[in-house]
C-alpha cells in the first residue's frame, strides 16, 4: 500500500511572497501608504469579491500591515497577497 501523505511541506519564505497593489491603485489612483486598517486577499482575489473572505489588520502603517499579511500568507501556504481598496 502506498503512503499518500505529503511529507514535502516546505514553508514559503516571506521575501518570496508577492504583494499585488493593482486593485488598490485602480480604486484610489495612487499606491498604498500611510496608516490605517488594511485589507488583503490572501492567495487569490476571493477577498475582493467577498469581504468576509478578506484578511484585515489592526490600525498600523502599510509597511507593518504587509508584514502581518505576509505572515498570514505563509501560514496558509500562499505565494501572493492582494492589497484591497
Amino acid at each position: 500500500m502506498e503512503n499518500t501523505t505529503n511529507t514535502n511541506t516546505k514553508q514559503i519564505a516571506l521575501s518570496s511572497i508577492a504583494v499585488n497593489t493593482r486593485l488598490y491603485e485602480i480604486a484610489n489612483w495612487h499606491g498604498p501608504k500611510g496608516r490605517g486598517r488594511w485589507a488583503f486577499s490572501i492567495g487569490n482575489k476571493d477577498g475582493y469579491e467577498d469581504a468576509t473572505k478578506a484578511f484585515f489588520t489592526n490600525y498600523m502603517t502599510y509597511k507593518e500591515a504587509v508584514k502581518v499579511a505576509k505572515q498570514e500568507a505563509q501560514k496558509r501556504g500562499a505565494e501572493i497577497i492582494y492589497v484591497l481598496p
